[in-house]
């Protein structure tokens, strides 16, 4: 069994020269090792060089190329390691210290890399030039793909596109195509890095491009054939990124068409038959008469309008409020509560990195999740295990084990189809007031995120103080059914925030919202944000 709390590194290894020899064993290694014999013929070493790694494992069977190492390693790893990990997939001919991976690890995890490497010597030719050092004056860059040379993976990502190595003898179209869009389509926190002032050197020119594999493809052909494979998932199952601009860079799809050629098709024959009174009829008898086309549409016009765009922190706006707009409001100090398991956390830390960010979560199954994150981020992320409330005390948390996302303190909510807490916990719960204003002069609190699945009005109560005095310059809340049942209109929970102004979050703007409005207390899940009045102009077009 591997060290669930260390990371793995493979280095192929030929079977015949010393096993990792352009490995440099210049400090201990932070890491468990793996030698790879891709010829399958070797003994395990007994002889290794001073310095070798202490926690090291071996495998040894025949394979091709990359595809074919990435697929067994994926079979034998199964699920010895949490997803948080990453595991260093290093060819035998990058010449590499110890000193160098410690360092990529330490930051891909600083960074929440969900994929990243070293850059390769300059002056040595690349195979893929953007893997080219770009100057040490920036520590590291983001990239729309990592060559898998020197390549560090997270082990959600490895684990879930497995299923495509067995058609990638040569890992062609993994690196390029698989892992990048993947990521996207399971919305995997974090982004692909590439580490330009860790700088390691190649000894030997791609041999795969050309090579024909007993499959009857070459290695570029494996890529396009993979390409493919990702363009038809993206039509058939993931319409919704298609007009998202890096996709279609990467999967190598026309740029869509300017304004003057981007003239709407389908909005104009709408218009027309709503202007005339005749075809309007018509259309809303042809809707009456087919009520699951009716309900369709309902459910695409209220996603346009920000509801139920629950799929991923980019589809509900998340991604680009906390990337594009809280940037721009000089945040210092963050509360997530509702942690849950830290994704919204780990993004704020990405995005602001001079924040630091206080996070409330009472479910234990998740504790361990974020307790890592603060192990990553030991002078910037607080993790605190209790709720918050109007009250203190001990009260019940309702969840299930395998969506603890959707746990709740919140009684009464059977008749939420989507919903089986069957599992029950007891919980600390707290109020901010007593917890943030315990000292004479308590710290700045900017900006203040609230997912508690109905219990906001609850939090809000126990924090008005809080809110009344130390005016933060955000308030993100959500609203969903759950406070039907508890009586709470979006207007209850808006005049407990005077002097904010309201917005939804869309995929990729905010739009203002007035809190009296019928659509605005719609009980569908949406996400707002309270942004407080002197501070709006900063926001601009969002």
């Amino acid at each position: 069994m591997l060290d669930p709390q260390r990371d793995l590194v493979l280095i192929s290894w030929d079977g015949q020269e010393p096993p990792a020899r352009h490995l440099q064993l210049d400090e201990p290694a932070q890491f468990v090792l793996l030698l790879f014999d891709y010829s399958g013929r070797a003994q395990r070493p007994l002889n290794l060089p001073a310095g070798w790694p202490e926690e090291w494992c071996w495998l040894s069977q025949s394979t091709a190329c990359k595809g074919e190492i990435l697929m067994v390693l994926a079979h034998w790893l199964g699920d010895q390691l949490p997803s948080g990990k990453l595991v260093g997939l290093i060819d035998d001919d990058i010449v590499i210290s110890v000193t160098q991976i410690n360092k990529v690890l330490e930051r891909g995890h600083a960074l929440g890399s969900v994929c990243c490497s070293p850059s390769l010597d300059p002056a040595r030719p690349a195979w893929v030039p953007h893997m080219a050092s770009q100057g040490v004056q920036q520590p590291w860059r983001t990239a729309p793909w990592i060559e898998l040379k020197m390549s560090f993976v997270r082990v959600d990502l490895l684990r879930s596109t497995a299923p495509f190595y067995p058609l990638s003898i040569s890992s062609y179209g993994i690196d390029h195509f698989v892992h990048p869009y993947f990521a996207r389509v399971f919305d995997l926190p974090g982004d692909f890095h590439i580490f330009d002032d860790i700088i390691v050197g190649n000894c030997r020119e791609d041999r795969s491009g050309s090579r024909l594999f007993v499959n009857g493809l070459t290695a570029s052909q494996e890529g396009q054939r993979l390409g493919r494979l990702c363009r038809q998932h993206l039509l058939k199952h993931r319409r919704d990124l298609l007009s998202d601009v890096r996709i279609r860079e990467l999967l190598q799809l026309p740029p869509l068409p300017g304004a003057e050629v981007q003239a709407p098709v389908v909005a104009p024959q709408i218009k027309a038959w709503l202007n005339e009174r005749d075809q309007r009829r018509r259309l809303l008898r042809e809707l009456s008469d087919d009520q699951e086309l009716a309900d369709e549409l309902l459910e695409l016009l209220l996603g346009v309008q920000g509801y139920n765009n629950a799929n991923n922190m980019r589809v509900s706006g998340e991604y680009h409020w906390i990337t594009a707009v809280l940037p721009r409001l000089g945040i210092q100090n963050c509360l997530d509560i509702g942690a849950a398991q830290g994704d919204y956390s780990r993004l704020l830390l990405q995005a602001l990195p001079k924040s630091r960010v206080f996070a409330c979560e009472p479910l234990h199954q998740n504790w361990p999740l974020l307790d890592n994150l603060a192990r990553q981020f030991p002078e910037r992320f607080f993790p605190f295990h209790w709720a918050l409330g109007s009250r203190e005390g001990i009260t019940t948390l309702h969840y299930e084990s395998s969506r603890p996302q959707l746990a709740t303190l919140c009684e009464g909510l059977e008749a939420i189809d989507y919903l089986a807490n069957d599992q029950t916990s007891e919980v600390q719960i707290r109020r901010l007031d007593d917890w943030w204003l315990a000292s004479s002069d308590p710290e700045p609190l900017e900006f203040i995120k609230v997912d508690s699945e109905g219990w906001e009005a609850d939090i809000l109560d126990g924090a008005s103080q809080t809110i009344r005095r130390l005016r933060p310059v955000a308030i993100q809340l959500e609203f969903n059914r759950h406070h039907l049942f508890r009586g709470d209109t979006f207007l209850s929970l808006a005049r407990r925030l005077e002097g904010y102004g309201v917005f939804q979050l869309l995929p990729n703007r905010l739009i203002q919202r007035d809190p009296t409005a019928p659509l605005t207390n719609l009980f569908q899940f949406s996400n707002f944000v309270f942004i407080r009045n002197d501070r709006i102009a900063a926001v601009g077009s969002g």
